[in-house]
């Protein structure tokens, strides 16, 4: 089973999480192109299973892949993007690693200890640190227009 596959899927739970795709502006049909908006469900744990054995190549779903399945459910929510940022934080941090016998493996209890908040907020803010100051000052001010009141 491969990606397109599962898609179907998850399309049918389209509700809770947005995505917004659209054109370029520079493109010269670009007041044309509408801009779509699908909400989607958080993923259920089915979702989250295949997605940590498809990102990690692991051939079937044991007792501790459930359980690592549940974990990063419930700490990202089922946010797709989440649950993708939550794993990439595991990999960089080594809490999922191959042992000397070249054997995936990972520390449930460290994993367990890192908070659900620390990892959206750590997400983001490694994503806009990454920016230089004048761009950084941009979306400050940016923020303050755009902000919901």
């Amino acid at each position: 089973q491969n990606t397109k596959d599962v898609l179907p899927s998850l399309i049918n739970r389209l509700d809770n999480f947005m995505f917004i795709f659209s054109g370029s502006p520079e493109h010269k049909e670009f007041k044309k192109i509408a801009t779509t908006k699908i909400y989607m469900n958080p993923l259920v744990i089915d979702d989250v299973i295949y997605f940590l054995k498809d990102n990690l190549c692991i051939k079937e779903a044991t007792r501790r892949v459930i359980q690592l399945a549940q974990i990063m459910k419930d700490k990202t929510m089922g946010s797709p993007y989440f649950l993708r940022q939550f794993l990439k934080e595991l990999v960089s941090n080594k809490l999922i690693y191959y042992d000397s016998n070249n054997r995936l493996e990972w520390d449930i209890e460290e994993i367990l200890e890192i908070s659900a908040t620390d990892n959206v907020t750590n997400t983001v803010e490694r994503s806009i640190t990454k920016y230089s100051d004048p761009k950084l000052y941009f979306l400050y001010i940016s923020s303050c227009f755009f902000s919901n009141r």
